[in-house]
């Protein structure tokens, strides 16, 4: 009978509701019902989505650099370290010591503008490793 009051079939839905709106009921307005994240494919209730979208882990987020890109969740640490134009990097020529930190996007700008100084400073580093390789020299030959 259509109008016999029946529970719905979605586990933990304590609704009850004529048979003949059960099928509705059960496919598109319970919070009980099981649903896909669009995100990462996650089968959970209806009613616990927007818990999970705040944690998601595949969810789009925009660069907390304001990059203007939108990573999933679990890639930002990854785009903020190693791709995003925005984020502060150390010179590439540190080890020299060069000091300077710049957007990363200013790299190339920063190596053609100063090409002189790092030459300057990898000439000061090989006279230093020199003078300690003469010094070791010396000392092993005593």
């Amino acid at each position: 009978c259509l109008f016999k009051i029946v529970d719905c079939t979605n586990n933990n839905c304590h609704v009850t509701l004529k048979r003949k709106h059960l099928e509705q009921h059960v496919k598109n307005t319970c919070e009980w019902r099981i649903i896909k994240c669009e995100y990462c494919e996650q089968q959970r209730p209806k009613k616990n989505l927007q818990i999970h979208l705040e944690n998601c882990s595949k969810i789009p987020l925009s660069c907390p650099n304001s990059c203007g890109d939108l990573i999933p969740r679990e890639m930002i640490p990854n785009h903020i370290d190693n791709d995003c134009p925005l984020s502060l990097v150390s010179c590439p020529h540190a080890q020299i010591g060069c000091t300077e930190e710049f957007q990363r996007k200013n790299v190339d700008p920063h190596l053609q503008s100063h090409t002189r100084e790092h030459l300057d400073l990898a000439c000061v580093k090989l006279n230093n490793t020199q003078v300690q390789l003469d010094e070791t020299q010396a000392k092993l030959n005593r």
